[in-house]
């Protein structure tokens, strides 16, 4: 019940805070990132599919976010099927080749198959981000094996 509740005020929070902030230079920042595959050298045959989306509403680089991180795989495995979803605050520096970010979540996670879920009520993070020639050339040739000529 007590989660329902900060759901709830944190859903309104968001909806009541929007329109007054928009002229002030309110912006949306969200990712959606996803990994299929054979990811696990220990588990040759089975197809694991990890998930990720969020989208928060920022202002000045303080940042009020929802997240959600889903994994699946074929062969039933508690340790991969699995769901969190979080909300929480954080703080977002650019820098010249990427960013620096901190903050802190409200976490809960349920695993699939076991039907356990699992409350963290407050996760601390620090995440960088960095990277180099992220822009593709000009001009591209097609490639013959992915059907160009």
């Amino acid at each position: 019940m007590r989660r329902n509740i900060v759901w709830v005020v944190l859903v309104l929070g968001l909806v009541l805070a929007t329109p007054a902030l928009a002229q002030e230079g309110l912006y949306y920042p969200g990712s959606v990132w996803s990994s299929t595959g054979t990811l696990a050298p220990f588990e040759p045959n089975n197809v694991i599919s990890i998930n990720h989306v969020e989208q928060g509403v920022a202002y000045k680089g303080a940042e009020l976010f929802f997240q959600n991180t889903t994994g699946i795989d074929t062969s039933g495995l508690a340790w991969n099927r699995r769901t969190e979803s979080g909300v929480g605050i954080r703080f977002t520096q650019s820098v010249k080749t990427g960013m620096i970010r901190a903050g802190m979540a409200y976490l809960v996670e349920h695993r699939f198959p076991v039907q356990q879920t699992r409350t963290n009520t407050l996760a601390l993070y620090v995440q960088a981000w960095f990277g180099w020639h992220q822009a593709a050339p000009p001009y591209v040739p097609p490639s013959p094996y992915l059907g160009g000529k």
